[in-house]
């Protein structure tokens, strides 16, 4: 057929282009505002793109370590569940008790009370590291998982208990009778046991709220001053008989109450 009934389409798609450069406007070609050295912005508009999309940071609560973490210490508590309600019913005795002589009704230890002071002493440990993680994560790298933080400073406040636990047993054998020191020992094991029923509601609530850990761990601090009020009046009561006793009394208050306050304040510091 001949070739006027079709035309070149080449020839029609290079004019359409050059009449389309031609409404174009190049950066040599924009306008200048006189008195200013900068020219118009020609092209896309950088802010049109929107923000650069950043990964979200997940919640401590999220993570798996953390759980598998929280998990088994309520597994361990809950295995000695049944020796619990006995704990307790004595728990204000050990925590106040500084009879001479126990009565015919009285409540003594047994390997199950053991079981039920270890199994709390775990939780406390748990969630004083979480409190403490909550509040100064940057106390591990930022490579780490959350799981990985909580569980160092729960190793931390484990070795603290059992120092805690060792400093006491050494000063009771020293300077009191063997009841006297028991009762000592069972008190701060109450005392213990009574932060970790305070400290549960602060500890779950910032795994999910990371923004109130200021709020949660002021909240811990009071919670945790007050139980150490409590050992601190049954060990004046323990150990005060006269007022030279006093100096070895205010002797044990800066060594074993103050000092390491002092030292996790200065910790603290460094690590925010």
């Amino acid at each position: 057929m001949p070739n006027s009934l079709f035309p070149n389409t080449s020839d029609t798609v290079v004019a359409a282009t050059d009449s389309w450069l031609e409404t174009v406007c190049r950066d040599t070609e924009a306008p200048v505002m006189v008195g200013c050295s900068e020219s118009f912005t020609v092209g896309k508009i950088p802010y049109s793109n929107g923000l650069p999309p950043e990964p979200r940071a997940m919640l401590p609560g999220y993570d798996s370590g953390v759980m598998c973490l929280l998990v088994a210490a309520l597994v361990v508590l809950a295995t000695n569940f049944r020796h619990c309600s006995t704990y307790l019913k004595n728990l204000s005795d050990n925590l106040w008790s500084v009879k001479d002589h126990d009565n015919a009704f009285s409540h003594t230890h047994t390997f199950s009370e053991t079981r039920i002071v270890f199994s709390l002493a775990l939780i406390v440990c748990v969630m004083e590291g979480i409190m403490v993680y909550s509040l100064m994560p940057s106390m591990v790298p930022q490579s780490w998982s959350a799981g990985a933080g909580v569980a160092i400073a729960t190793v931390v406040a484990a070795f603290y208990y059992v120092a805690q636990l060792c400093a006491y047993t050494s000063v009771g054998y020293i300077f009191a009778s063997p009841r006297a020191r028991s009762q000592w020992l069972k008190g701060f094991n109450a005392s213990q046991s009574l932060l970790a029923i305070f400290l549960t509601i602060p500890a779950l609530w910032v795994l999910f709220n990371p923004g109130a850990a200021v709020h949660m761990a002021v909240i811990g601090g009071v919670m945790y001053l007050m139980v150490r009020v409590m050992f601190i009046y049954k060990g004046f009561r323990i150990f005060y008989i006269n007022s030279f006793s006093l100096v070895y009394f205010i002797l044990y208050l800066c060594t074993l109450e103050i000092a390491p306050v002092l030292m996790f304040v200065k910790l603290a510091r460094y690590f925010a």
